[in-house]
């Protein structure tokens, strides 16, 4: 083989090395921006629906240690866990008819998940009664985990027996 093929075939080598260089670059970039661009992936966003969908479940079962396991890890939680356990103690019996969760929004750090449903209860001492919920759950995002920080309800209306 002679000298000038060698160069070519070296050039072209080189040349093919360079190339592939640049896509894997290329495609190394993308993932990093991908990666840091903020936008939740679709499972971290069902995180957070699920986060307040067993909040729900656990009030449905008056359980309050696991309500409280999912409220924000905070001074607030160690003080209402008293509070929380002594009003639940008064709670016969609640559901959620027909449940409907939706993602408000979600930044990664900060979730909103809106409930509408239809809540029926009894409290000891009163009959049943049924009242529509729409509530907003806001989340909060630590270490990896969703938790619920507050939830907002619409202005009361009274309840229907």
């Amino acid at each position: 083989m002679s000298h000038m093929a060698t160069v070519r075939q070296l050039s072209f080598a080189t040349s093919m090395v360079r190339q592939w260089l640049i896509i894997g670059l290329v495609l190394a970039i993308g993932m990093v921006l991908a990666a840091c661009s903020g936008k939740p992936s679709e499972a971290d966003n069902e995180a957070a629906i699920q986060v307040a969908k067993d909040f729900v479940a656990a009030v449905e079962k008056r359980d309050p240690s696991a309500m409280l396991a999912l409220i924000e890890p905070t001074d607030w939680r160690r003080e209402i866990a008293p509070e929380l356990r002594s009003y639940m103690g008064y709670v016969q019996s609640i559901t959620f008819q027909n449940p409907e969760y939706s993602l408000i929004d979600n930044t990664g750090e900060l979730a909103h998940v809106r409930l509408v449903s239809s809540m029926e209860y009894a409290l000891e001492g009163t009959g049943t009664a049924k009242q529509d919920v729409d509530l907003t759950f806001e989340l909060v995002k630590l270490d990896g985990t969703w938790y619920l920080r507050t939830f907002t309800l619409p202005p009361a209306n009274p309840p229907t027996n």
